[in-house]
């Protein structure tokens, strides 16, 4: 009988499939083919031929004898039991040296290699590789395997630019040999190097093509692990929706392999996501399948892991009971495994929850414990972690030794988190010695860190505390520099109070996915900052991946590190060219020079700007030559006067002694609000701050009069709006553009008369729309809108303004090119603003004065339409002069003619303080 094709006895029983090879009944070249290609498909089925071969390859012929452990050797390879490869490979190189068969003692060489770096042993590794280049005419095919596996070595060992070289010398060879499974393994390697040196783009394109190569060669195992590492990267990369696709691919791939272990890993990255994303609830409903699955694998280690982040997750769902279940479990698993790292890790939560039961002696000794621990390991991240714990559950006091240990931590490689928690600690201790200059130093350091947090943000419940941190250190520093009192500190309050604001993550958590941004996404110099803000964030995520890690490499950190202020500068330079965009500085914050503001500011010119802290009202003074702070007392009564003020003053329909009630809360608000010094000048300007934006400037008062009646008066909304404002300069008013509507919907506009004998050139447009707008208010100079205005305080990009029953949306007018305009929005409510968290007014406002803006006027309540042409007319009639005394000549005239402020005080002016006129 001749010999069966393997196909025909794949089916038998390994007894029966070994009795049959044996007796050449099946060539053993067919089974050779099978079992390697099972290796990459499903290890299962190759676990009884390889049993096979070890109980009878010494009845085989000396040739397949040999081969017959080498192909134990691979198996043994492919199930990670290094030691056991070691002594099959030696086996059959042994065998193959008797037969003279070069070809095969190097794939001999190349599994002994492999298997001493992976346990370590990296010279003999070397000396396995070495042996086969050393051979004369080495063939192509075996250079290219040999360099490819140095390039691994090399990965490993952390040696990451010599690893590429391997892989690089290894890719010219593939382009002589095209080999497609090679050169997927090559690109794989590749992919997985370019990740620890931060390449992740390059990485991308890697891992793509390797994912391709493996599929058109159906090698579903391999492919199986590029999609893991694909979903990693995309974790990196703040991609979640797709590196949650890419490891339920991969697990399907395993699961098709045969391989259960890497089918449980794929899960386990999947709940650690899930933890990542706050999705706690669907975290905790894959505890128990998870920790069965590993238990039937006999992974005891990633038992213990599974239960170890289901702490966090009961935690954070306030299932404090679950909690401390999942943590003796945890303990119970590390305890069999004999792993101090983990069990240390378990001490702090440990410390957590007896702190949370009121045993704070019992809390401070677990942390004692862990800390030592983590000391003995060099894991400086934790061993931080422990110390901030202590500091807390003492009441956030650190002892002499604590702080220093602190200073010596920071230095090291930390998630932004940790690292800005210690520094507030150690600032607190540097101001409890009152050196306000160092405590301060810190705290700008900690407000740099939390900053390069902001976009790696992942859900909403972490901005929301990324705000509260950033409100919290900014009150603190605004604190510090008052109570420094130096002249040094007095110029930082200005820059601090600016720098206090984020437009831009004010955006991110009011949009929502459905709204667009106010601020046009295609700004070239915003697209180049949000790709370096992208590629911070994926650091910063990689950052905290590897400080989770039991061991990290420090060749990799030290990349890592490099990496980030290569990035921050980039940043830097970019925000230096935001700087010089009034555009693009209205939504960044920039860092204001006050000795530039000085100079730019004209003579008898006065800047009052407010920060609104814990311990009070700051208000800063600001002249050509001088700077005052003060602190003012602000408690709740006094917001909740400005709320009445503004109320009151409101109201349609005047209540009874309506002026002598606003004269009396005026009067006591401005002894708060009016600095000493308006009396030696002929203009104040007004920055205020959170709810102060609500208070109508025009009833300021000062020594028993309205401020109006001695000093002309103007608004900007925050101190960017302020500088760029006196940075440009004013223009002719000669092409004027005005929107009035006969709908008897719209207002009826009486100052259309005296604005057709001023400007009786002027463009007056019969249509209203989006497009319109954009095409005709570039190339005018004076634009009225005598329509009304729909402001949505819950979603300020939603607001609109409407005449003739059509809408132009907030949105569409910030993405404007405008000629630094006079603007005059003769709607109700047009100058209403709310206050977002990151200290950010958003209203019509601020978003025309980023599309180009000179000068807004708008109004803070309703109006009747009569009273509204009447002030407009006095307005209109003064504009010649400068809109700062229109401003004030129409308030004044106003005055006169109707004492009740409700009909002129709520009008406001903001963005360039005078007119050019006014300057010289």
């Amino acid at each position: 009988m001749g010999q069966q094709t393997l196909s025909e006895g794949v089916e038998l029983d390994a007894t029966t499939l070994a009795r049959r090879v044996l007796a050449g009944r099946i060539a053993f070249v067919d089974l050779e083919e099978r079992f390697i290609s099972l290796l990459s498909q499903d290890i299962n089925k190759v676990k009884p031929l390889a049993q096979m071969l070890e109980r009878h390859h010494g009845q085989l012929p000396p040739h397949h004898e040999a081969k017959a452990l080498w192909l134990i050797a691979r198996y043994t390879e492919v199930c990670s039991q290094h030691r056991l490869t070691i002594r099959w490979a030696r086996a059959a190189k042994t065998r193959f040296e008797h037969l003279g068969l070069g070809h095969n003692v190097h794939q001999c060489l190349r599994l002994l290699g492999s298997a001493y770096h992976f346990l370590g042993n990296y010279e003999k590794a070397v000396e396995s590789f070495e042996a086969i280049l050393a051979e004369d005419g080495i063939a192509n095919l075996e250079r290219l395997k040999v360099t490819s596996n140095l390039g691994v070595m090399e990965y490993r060992r952390h040696n990451y630019g010599p690893a590429l070289r391997y892989f690089s010398q290894a890719g010219e060879i593939l382009k002589q040999e095209p080999q497609p499974r090679l050169e997927a393994i090559l690109r794989h390697n590749m992919a997985n190097t370019q990740v620890c040196i931060n390449a992740f783009s390059e990485a991308e394109s890697n891992y793509q093509t390797a994912r391709t190569l493996f599929q058109e060669q159906g090698l579903t195992l391999y492919e199986a692990m590029v999609l893991q590492a694909f979903g990693n990267l995309y974790t990196i990369l703040g991609q979640f929706y797709m590196a949650e696709q890419r490891l339920i691919e991969a697990r399907e791939g395993y699961a098709r392999a045969g391989d259960d272990f890497g089918a449980a890993l794929c899960d386990f990255d999947l709940y650690r996501m899930f933890i990542l994303l706050n999705r706690f609830d669907e975290a905790l409903d894959q505890v128990e399948e998870l920790v069965l699955g590993f238990k039937r694998l006999g992974r005891v280690m990633e038992q213990g892991q599974v239960c170890y982040h289901a702490i966090e997750a009961a935690l954070a769902l306030g299932e404090e009971e679950l909690a401390g279940e999942y943590l003796d479990r945890a303990m119970r698993l590390f305890r069999r495994e004999k792993n101090t790292h983990y069990l240390a890790r378990c001490d702090l939560y440990r410390a957590r929850l007896a702190a949370r039961r009121n045993r704070g002696k019992r809390a401070l000794f677990y942390l004692d414990r862990a800390v030592q621990a983590f000391v003995a390991t060099g894991h400086k991240e934790l061993e931080l972690i422990g110390l901030l714990d202590a500091v807390r559950y003492r009441k956030g006091r650190a002892t002499a030794a604590e702080i220093t240990r602190l200073k010596n931590l920071i230095k090291v490689p930390l998630s932004p988190r940790v690292r800005t928690e210690a520094l507030l600690v150690i600032s607190q201790d540097w101001y409890d010695k009152r050196q306000f200059k160092r405590s301060c130093d810190l705290l700008f350091e900690a407000i740099g860190t939390i900053e390069a947090e902001r976009a790696s943000i992942a859900v909403s419940s972490q901005r929301k505390s990324f705000f509260n941190d950033k409100a919290e250190i900014y009150g603190l520093l605004i604190e510090r520099l008052y109570q420094w009192g130096h002249a040094e500190a007095k110029r930082w309050m200005f820059r601090v109070i600016e720098l206090s604001r984020s437009r831009l993550m004010t955006e991110k958590m009011s949009r929502e996915g459905r709204a667009a941004g106010v601020l046009n996404r295609d700004e070239p110099l915003l697209l180049e900052m949000d790709r370096e803000h992208n590629r911070l964030n994926q650091l910063n995520r990689k950052l905290q991946g590897l400080l989770t890690q039991d061991q990290t490499s420090a060749l990799e950190m030290k990349a890592l590190q490099e990496s980030k202020q290569e990035v921050r500068r980039r940043i830097n330079l970019l925000r230096g060219r935001m700087r010089d965009s009034a555009r693009l500085g209205l939504y960044f914050p920039i860092d204001l020079d006050v000795g530039e503001i000085q100079k730019l500011m004209p003579e008898g010119h006065l800047l009052v700007c407010f920060f609104l802290g814990q311990s009070g009202l700051y208000r800063l003074t600001l002249g050509k030559q001088t700077l005052h702070t003060r602190l003012l007392p602000c408690d709740k009564r006094f917001l909740r006067e400005i709320n009445q003020l503004q109320a009151t003053a409101s109201m349609i329909h005047p209540a009874p002694n309506r002026l002598m009630r606003l004269i009396e809360l005026s009067d006591r608000l401005s002894e708060v609000l009016v600095p000493p010094q308006v009396a030696s000048c002929r203009h104040v300007t007004y920055v205020f701050h959170r709810e102060l934006h609500r208070f109508p400037a025009a009833l300021l008062r000062f020594r028993g009069r309205f401020l109006l009646e001695t000093n002309t008066l103007n608004q900007c909304q925050n101190l960017s709006m302020y500088y760029f404002a006196l940075k440009r300069a004013s223009r002719p008013r000669h092409r004027p553009l005005f929107y009035f509507s006969d709908d008897a919907a719209d207002p009826r506009a009486p100052e259309r008369g005296i604005l057709g004998e001023l400007y009786p050139g002027a463009v007056c447009p019969d249509r209203w729309r989006a497009e319109d707008v954009q095409e005709a208010w570039p190339n005018a100079d004076v634009i009225h809108f005598a329509g009304h205005c729909a402001f949505n305080r819950h979603h300020p990009d939603e607001s609109y303004l409407l005449l003739g029953g059509a809408k132009v949306f907030l949105r569409d007018l910030a993405q404007l090119r405008l000629a630094q305009p006079f603007i005059n929005l003769a709607s109700c409510r047009s100058g209403a603003v709310v206050v977002a968290e990151g200290n950010e007014p958003r209203g019509f406002v601020i978003s025309l004065f980023a599309a180009g803006a000179g000068q807004v006027l708008a109004s803070q309540w309703d109006i009747n339409d009569e009273k509204t042409g009447d002030w407009m007319a006095h307005f209109y009639r003064e504009l010649p002069n400068g809109a700062a005394r229109a401003y004030q000549a129409a308030c004044l005239a106003m005055m006169k003619q109707e004492p009740d402020p409700h009909y002129w005080a709520g009008f406001c002016l903001l963005g360039r303080p005078c007119s050019h006129g006014d300057i010289s």
